[in-house]
Parts: structure tokens; C-alpha cells; sequence
């Protein structure tokens, strides 16, 4: 009887794959100690720094008008953004059109019209630096709801106001908006 012989398993075969494992254990083991890696991470913190920064600044703004609200007293709020900005880039659209007419033997017209639209983002210097992206605009972030917790909130009255200038402060709809009477309010 035969040995079974597997030709992948030979130590000629078993070397290359050794080789080619410690390869790619080299290759991710250098990107993850390259610096690209480590320049994206800081940004991301800049940025979530920023919307809480927004979303703390929003929030008060919303306190000191809720309190004001006749009967509202202390007042507490809290905004859940849905996404943070956006940033919209300058981009060079082209449209191009080509219209073509063929005629049959028997006297039959056939058109043909081809539209395609191709984008491109702009890019240029800025200060000094290297290419980047020009922004054309930078869309704020979306607001997914509020909370207020107000004294007065247990008052119908007022609460139906609260609701009101929370709906038109953030332009949100109503059935984003929560409002709870706080602990101990009147």
C-alpha cells in the first residue's frame, strides 16, 4: 500500500507558505506603525471634540431661551445629534448630449439621444499647502432630538410652550422634541 502523498505538504511547499505568512504578518504590522495611521485617529478626535463642543454650546443656547419661557423655572437640556457636519466640495460637471436620426428604406425615422454627465471635484492650493479639496459649503449637523426637563413642565400651558420655541429653535419636528417636568418641580 501507498503513502498518501500531499504535495502541499512537502518542506519545500511548507517553507513558501511560512514565508509568505510572515510577509503579510510584516505588511500589517507596518501599517499599523506607519504614520497615515496614526494622523486619521487625532483628526477624529479634533472632530468629535468639536460636535461636542456644538452640541454643549446649542444646548445651553436652548436653556437660557426655555427658561425664560414664563413659569419654565430651572430648565435642563439635551441634544442628540443624527451626523455630524458636512462638507460639500466645489466639483466641474460636465454634460454632454448627441442626438442621431436614422431613416429606414421604408420611410421610418428613428432618433437616438445619448446624455452623460461626468463629475469632477475641484482641487487647489491653499496657503501654501499641497492639493486639497476647495469646500463650496459645509452642511451643519442634523439634530435627531431634544430633551428639556424643565420646573414648570408639569403646567400644560406651560409646556405646550416649551414644545413651541424648542420646534422652531431647532427646526425639528414636534415628535423629536420631549418634554419632562424635573424632579421636584412645582
Amino acid at each position: 500500500m501507498k503513502a498518501l502523498q500531499v504535495p502541499f505538504l512537502k518542506s519545500d511547499y511548507l517553507k513558501l507558505v511560512l514565508v509568505g505568512m510572515l510577509g503579510v504578518v510584516l505588511i500589517v504590522i507596518g501599517s499599523f506603525m506607519s504614520g497615515s495611521g496614526k494622523a486619521t485617529i487625532p483628526d477624529d478626535h479634533r472632530i468629535l471634540a468639536e460636535l461636542r463642543e456644538y452640541q454643549n454650546i446649542l444646548a445651553k443656547q436652548l436653556e437660557e431661551v426655555v427658561s425664560a419661557v414664563q413659569g419654565a423655572g430651572k430648565v435642563h437640556v439635551s441634544i442628540a445629534l443624527e451626523r455630524g457636519p458636512e462638507t460639500v466640495y466645489v466639483t466641474n460637471t460636465t454634460l454632454s448630449r448627441n442626438s442621431q436620426s436614422e431613416s429606414t428604406s421604408q420611410g421610418q425615422t428613428r432618433q437616438t439621444i445619448t446624455e452623460s454627465e461626468t463629475s469632477q471635484v475641484v482641487t487647489g492650493r491653499i496657503s501654501g499647502s499641497g492639493d486639497s479639496l476647495i469646500p463650496e459649503k459645509v452642511i451643519a449637523p442634523k439634530i435627531s432630538g431634544c430633551v428639556v426637563v424643565a420646573e414648570g413642565a408639569s403646567d400644560p400651558r406651560v409646556k405646550t410652550n416649551i414644545y413651541r420655541a424648542v420646534q422652531v429653535l431647532l427646526d425639528i419636528p414636534i415628535y423629536k422634541i420631549e418634554v419632562l417636568p424635573m424632579q421636584g418641580g412645582k
